[in-house]
């Protein structure tokens, strides 16, 4: 190639670049994302490097839309009737009251030391820095589903809710916007006592295919971290948890007072292992509206909103060994929170194991 061009031919030279990325970056999407995403389109790329070469690489994006995933085996189709309970300390219950907002925790956050690498060891996250970097971007608020006939609690899950002196909360989500959700995601965990069968060697396979087709992907890990945190291992199957799971991109050390493009909701955090972590929160009620609402001139249609889920409780469930003497007070100042701090308020119940914990037996 020449060392000067004319413009005729710098015009022709990015028209043959375009097309050449479209093309490459369409075979490795039908390749590698779109037996697992069928709806999946690479929305965007980005390319450095010698104006002359920069089409051989690029940084793909793609799956920011909740759309992405229709219709595969990530997705869960929410009805008006989709209900799901999460098991917590009547402290979390009431912060969450004050705060208007449920937090979800990145995955260095997690009880289980495999998690994500379970599914993404393939991928090159196995220990160190890019492991905690990667699972420092991936937000999760862990739930079960109600099932069709009702049953609201299972009793090994109540580990989760300080062993039966704890709470279970019942949340409905908005299905109405579901499809518009940008870089949140729902889906039932996966488990399985191997490796999934589609990350294993992914990363040799990408980059077999990068020689071959000489179109190198940067980064075509982050193309693959929401779907990894979606697997876990068979031994928490009695879990069955369905997953509510945000990507928020940010720097691993930057520190809120001295970057002012630190996301105002993200919060530094330690995790019950002792690593550096973070929590993202997800406005509840009234605050909801208020806190995803854009200036009209910017987003005059109101449209903004239906990118973020929106959580509704519809009940609280006690712990079946709370003290019935301290349940009066606890009601109370559930009701007085929820009514001052979100604008509504909601049923609250006894366990269906209270009666059995709580029947006196004869002498």
């Amino acid at each position: 190639m020449k060392d000067t061009i004319t413009k005729e031919e710098e015009r022709e030279l990015e028209r043959f670049q375009r097309e050449y990325r479209r093309v490459k970056a369409d075979r490795f999407l039908k390749r590698f994302i779109t037996p697992l995403l069928v709806h999946a389109e690479i929305t965007g790329w980005g390319s450095m490097g010698s104006p002359k070469w920069l089409h051989r690489s690029a940084r793909l994006s793609a799956l920011a839309s909740n759309d992405a995933f229709k219709d595969s085996q990530y997705d869960y189709p929410l009805t008006a009737d989709s209900r799901f309970i999460h098991y917590t300390t009547p402290q979390t219950l009431l912060s969450m009251l004050r705060e208007t907002s449920i937090r979800l925790y990145d995955l260095n956050h997690m009880d289980d030391p495999r998690e994500f690498t379970f599914a993404a060891k393939d991928l090159g996250f196995a220990d160190g820095y890019s492991l905690k970097e990667a699972r420092s971007k991936l937000f999760s608020f862990s739930m079960v589903e109600i099932d069709q006939e009702g049953t609201t609690e299972d009793f090994n899950l109540w580990q989760y809710g300080g062993n039966g002196h704890g709470v279970a909360i019942v949340f409905s989500i908005d299905p109405t916007t579901q499809r518009h959700w940008n870089n949140y995601h729902l889906s039932r965990i996966q488990y399985s006592i191997q490796e999934p069968e589609a990350f294993i060697g992914l990363a040799e396979r990408i980059r077999e295919f990068g020689h071959a087709e000489n179109f190198h992907v940067r980064d075509f890990e982050d193309l693959f971290v929401k779907l990894v945190a979606f697997h876990k291992s068979d031994i928490f199957r009695f879990e069955n948890e369905v997953r509510l799971l945000h990507y928020h991109d940010h720097d691993f050390f930057s520190r809120p007072s001295e970057n002012k493009t630190w996301p105002k909701d993200l919060s530094l955090d330690v995790g019950r292992n002792g690593q550096r972590s973070f929590f993202d929160r997800l406005y509840l009620g009234k605050n909801w509206e208020t806190r995803y609402q854009l200036p009209p001139t910017i987003d005059p249609d109101g449209t903004a909103k239906s990118l973020i889920p929106r959580l509704k409780i519809e009940r609280v469930i006690l712990g079946y060994r709370l003290k019935p003497s301290n349940v009066r007070d606890l009601c109370e100042s559930i009701h007085q929170l929820a009514h001052e701090k979100l604008g509504e308020t909601f049923e609250i119940r006894p366990s269906r194991f209270f009666e059995h914990f709580n029947r006196h037996t004869p002498n």
